[in-house]
Protein backbone atom coordinates (compact mmCIF):
# COMPACT_ATOMS: atom_id res chain seq x y z
CA UNK A 1 0.00 0.00 0.00
CA UNK A 2 2.75 2.43 0.55
CA UNK A 3 4.01 1.77 -2.92
CA UNK A 4 0.68 3.19 -4.18
CA UNK A 5 0.88 6.17 -1.62
CA UNK A 6 1.96 8.98 -4.17
CA UNK A 7 -1.35 8.44 -6.63
CA UNK A 8 -3.27 9.84 -3.64
CA UNK A 9 -4.47 13.38 -3.38
CA UNK A 10 -6.65 15.06 -0.48
CA UNK A 11 -6.70 18.30 1.11
CA UNK A 12 -6.08 18.33 4.88
CA UNK A 13 -7.10 21.09 7.75
CA UNK A 14 -5.49 23.91 7.76
CA UNK A 15 -4.92 25.82 11.21
CA UNK A 16 -2.50 28.62 11.30
CA UNK A 17 -1.87 27.67 15.07
CA UNK A 18 -2.60 24.22 15.44
CA UNK A 19 -0.82 23.80 19.10
CA UNK A 20 -3.40 25.87 20.30
CA UNK A 21 -5.99 22.86 19.86
CA UNK A 22 -4.26 20.22 22.06
CA UNK A 23 -7.33 17.59 21.93
CA UNK A 24 -7.17 18.09 17.97
CA UNK A 25 -3.69 16.80 17.81
CA UNK A 26 -3.85 14.33 20.41
CA UNK A 27 -6.23 12.19 22.21
CA UNK A 28 -3.34 11.66 25.03
CA UNK A 29 -3.68 15.38 25.80
CA UNK A 30 -7.52 15.29 27.26
CA UNK A 31 -7.47 16.18 30.97
CA UNK A 32 -3.39 17.17 30.47
CA UNK A 33 -3.14 20.50 31.93
CA UNK A 34 -2.64 22.76 35.35
CA UNK A 35 -6.69 23.11 36.26
CA UNK A 36 -10.12 21.62 36.26
CA UNK A 37 -11.65 22.40 32.76
CA UNK A 38 -10.37 23.44 29.24
CA UNK A 39 -12.25 24.58 26.40
CA UNK A 40 -11.01 25.94 23.16
CA UNK A 41 -12.60 27.11 19.77
CA UNK A 42 -10.88 27.66 16.51
CA UNK A 43 -12.79 29.02 13.37
CA UNK A 44 -10.83 29.64 10.31
CA UNK A 45 -11.72 30.87 6.54
CA UNK A 46 -9.19 30.48 3.76
CA UNK A 47 -8.97 30.97 0.47
CA UNK A 48 -11.22 34.56 0.12
CA UNK A 49 -10.41 34.63 -3.70
CA UNK A 50 -12.59 31.87 -4.68
CA UNK A 51 -16.03 32.46 -4.77
CA UNK A 52 -16.75 31.07 -1.84
CA UNK A 53 -14.06 30.99 1.00
CA UNK A 54 -12.95 27.34 2.38
CA UNK A 55 -14.28 27.41 6.88
CA UNK A 56 -13.04 25.34 9.51
CA UNK A 57 -14.70 25.28 13.05
CA UNK A 58 -13.56 23.21 15.88
CA UNK A 59 -15.07 23.10 19.39
CA UNK A 60 -13.11 20.61 22.23
CA UNK A 61 -13.44 20.65 25.88
CA UNK A 62 -11.64 18.44 28.03
CA UNK A 63 -11.31 18.23 31.84
CA UNK A 64 -9.55 16.08 34.61
CA UNK A 65 -12.03 13.36 36.08
CA UNK A 66 -10.30 12.34 39.10
CA UNK A 67 -8.12 14.43 41.80
CA UNK A 68 -4.76 13.18 40.97
CA UNK A 69 -5.05 13.85 37.61
CA UNK A 70 -4.49 10.54 36.31
CA UNK A 71 -7.94 10.26 34.12
CA UNK A 72 -9.41 12.41 31.73
CA UNK A 73 -11.80 13.06 28.96
CA UNK A 74 -11.58 15.16 26.13
CA UNK A 75 -14.94 16.06 23.54
CA UNK A 76 -14.32 16.95 20.03
CA UNK A 77 -16.49 18.81 17.43
CA UNK A 78 -15.42 19.69 13.82
CA UNK A 79 -16.93 20.94 10.74
CA UNK A 80 -15.40 22.00 7.13
CA UNK A 81 -16.92 23.16 4.45
CA UNK A 82 -14.94 23.35 1.26
CA UNK A 83 -15.90 26.19 -0.90
CA UNK A 84 -18.65 26.33 -3.43
CA UNK A 85 -18.75 22.38 -3.87
CA UNK A 86 -19.79 22.44 -0.38
CA UNK A 87 -17.54 19.40 0.15
CA UNK A 88 -18.39 18.76 3.93
CA UNK A 89 -16.38 17.03 7.10
CA UNK A 90 -18.04 17.02 10.47
CA UNK A 91 -16.50 15.38 12.96
CA UNK A 92 -17.36 14.27 16.62
CA UNK A 93 -14.39 12.38 18.74
CA UNK A 94 -14.70 11.53 22.62
CA UNK A 95 -11.21 10.68 24.18
CA UNK A 96 -10.54 9.40 27.30
CA UNK A 97 -6.92 9.81 28.82
CA UNK A 98 -4.73 8.34 31.15
CA UNK A 99 -1.29 9.07 32.92
CA UNK A 100 0.89 6.67 34.52
CA UNK A 101 3.50 7.53 36.63
CA UNK A 102 6.73 5.27 36.06
CA UNK A 103 7.86 5.88 39.58
CA UNK A 104 6.10 7.27 42.49
CA UNK A 105 7.19 11.02 43.03
CA UNK A 106 8.71 11.37 40.01
CA UNK A 107 8.39 13.34 36.47
CA UNK A 108 8.71 10.17 34.41
CA UNK A 109 5.56 9.42 32.81
CA UNK A 110 3.21 7.90 30.02
CA UNK A 111 -0.30 9.36 29.31
CA UNK A 112 -1.98 6.96 27.04
CA UNK A 113 -5.35 8.33 25.25
CA UNK A 114 -7.87 6.72 23.22
CA UNK A 115 -9.92 8.18 20.20
CA UNK A 116 -13.59 7.02 19.54
CA UNK A 117 -14.35 8.94 16.36
CA UNK A 118 -17.72 9.55 14.42
CA UNK A 119 -17.10 11.42 10.90
CA UNK A 120 -19.29 12.10 7.90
Amino acid sequence: MLVCMNRFHAQDVHWSQFYDNPVFLNPANSGNFIGTSRFHVQYRDQWRSVTKAFQTFSFSYDTQLTRKKEIGLGFLVFNDVAGDGKFKTLEVQLNPSYLKLLEKDSSKMLRFGLQVVFNH
